[in-house]
């Protein structure tokens, strides 16, 4: 008889047709058994854990990132009373003065945004500070829009007296702006594993007029128009993406592994859907996951898409 031999796989996920996710190098051997001699394993529980379980790995991700975003802004806050307690600020120097412009012209929005972090609780400040800070943001803002070009010479110039004794109050606002923008980096990564799978998952959805997003809570809300639905009511190819995106996202588990396995990928998916399905998961693993290799088994062109150099055909055990 022929021999047989099989590809030993060390750090490998396998999402078969059941739908769940096999880590253990036991169990994944026995799916490996049932999927290329296609004795599958029963599908009928396909989507419900599925969905719960990432919502639950959404909640956890997002409570996570919402304590390490609370524990910085707490530094934040404190270095904000720090600047408006000095008896003076430091001197302006010709070095900062366009960096100084530039974060003036910008400001608007840094303070639209800080506004939303304080709104959520996650940025907590005194109300008078608060305040304060917005009607000096403001006055910061509107004294660069005016005359830009008298903040180089403001402190030697004897003409603008009134913008010379303003810029110690100017650069304070300065500073505390660039703080609150280096705020906003630090959530704007925190927050970016959650915006990437908005944004794949909108990207299929977009087609059937609907939207995905993770509100303040870590739910999942998905719109259909103007109106909100109801998750256990969405379609079970929209319900495929949720689970194998999520998984490929916030899973750690995966994230651990060396190879990804995902059978018949195209179950569920119309046609538009199946060829941007492999570009999407594979240039997301390309940008965050560049060890993990992907591995697709499919009787689907439309799958195969763009990536037929990278394909391998199997033949059945009896041909």
């Amino acid at each position: 008889m022929e021999n047989i031999y099989f590809l030993i796989l060390v750090g490998q996920c396998f999402w078969g047709l059941d739908r769940k996710f096999v880590f253990l190098e036991h169990s994944f051997n026995d799916y490996v058994d049932n999927f290329l001699f296609d004795r599958y394993i029963d599908s009928e529980t396909i989507d419900d854990d599925g969905l719960f379980y990432i919502q639950g790995l959404l909640r956890s991700y997002h409570n996570h990132m919402k304590n390490r975003y609370l524990k910085y802004s707490t530094g934040v806050r404190n270095q904000i009373l720090e600047i408006f307690l000095e008896k003076k600020s430091e001197k302006i120097t010709n070095d900062l003065l366009d960096d100084l412009v530039e974060t003036a012209v910008k400001s608007e929005k840094i303070w639209l945004q800080i506004q939303e972090s304080i709104n959520q609780g996650l940025l907590r400040l005194p109300i008078k500070v608060v305040e304060l800070l917005e009607l000096r943001v403001k006055e910061f803002s509107e004294a660069v829009k005016i005359s830009s070009p008298l903040f180089m010479y403001a402190m030697n110039m004897e003409k603008h007296e009134e913008l010379a004794e303003n810029m110690d109050m100017h650069f304070r606002v300065y500073k505390v702006l660039k703080v609150l923008e280096k705020l906003e980096d630090f959530g704007e990564k925190s927050n970016k594993k959650i915006l990437e799978f908005e944004r794949i998952i909108n990207s299929f959805l977009i087609e059937n007029n609907k939207k995905i997003k993770i509100d303040g809570n870590g739910i999942i809300k998905i719109k259909h128009g103007n109106q909100q639905i109801d998750i256990e009511n969405i379609s079970s190819g929209e319900r495929q993406l949720i689970i194998l995106f999520g998984n490929v996202i916030f899973n750690e588990e995966i994230e651990k592994q060396q190879v990804f396995i995902i059978d018949e990928p195209e179950l569920s998916l119309h046609l538009s859907w199946q060829d941007k399905f492999t570009s999407s998961l594979y240039q997301y693993c390309m940008e965050n996951n560049k060890k993990l290799q992907l591995i697709l088994a499919t009787h689907s062109p439309s799958i195969i898409n763009d990536y037929s150099k990278k394909l391998k055909f199997v033949r059945g055990y009896n041909d």
